[in-house]
């Protein structure tokens, strides 16, 4: 069933408000995390249904409150920039710049890996393929 536009501008606000865009070894990241399992679970019914929920039981936080148990969901790579491209121009400005930030870092690392592998294909050592890469690289800007 498609994705409907209620549903994409519900996930921009609650990723606007509670979610998290960065890196997780060196591949673009979405995550949500909160104490509230039934809107952790809706955002993961809509943005990808296989993936897991992980759960941070309750603890005691350093002033001996009694902290709630936290759910967390995570979407990484190319579904997450699938997802970044989706929301943005429903996003504030902090979260736009670092939405582009985290596309212009896949598109060069995704391009440098399928530009290396390639070129070791040619016979290139992974030294030499890295540095033809950035002569590629320099030669564009």
């Amino acid at each position: 069933m498609p994705i409907s536009v209620k549903d994409i501008v519900w996930i921009a606000g609650i990723l606007e408000g509670e979610g998290y865009f960065g890196l997780n070894n060196n591949s673009p990241r979405i995550q949500l995390a909160m104490t509230d399992l039934d809107v952790v679970e809706h955002v993961k019914n809509i943005m990808e249904k296989t993936k897991v929920i992980s759960s941070h039981a309750e603890h005691e936080g350093k002033d001996g409150s009694r902290r709630k148990t936290r759910y967390s969901f995570t979407i990484t790579g190319d579904l997450a920039i699938q997802w970044m491209m989706t929301i943005y121009l429903l996003m504030g400005l902090r979260r736009k710049s670092k939405i582009r930030e985290l596309i212009h870092h896949w598109k060069i690392n995704d391009g440098k890996l399928r530009i290396i592998k390639n070129l070791k294909k040619l016979g290139l050592s992974q030294e030499q393929a890295e540095i033809q890469f950035l002569e590629i690289l320099n030669s564009k800007s």
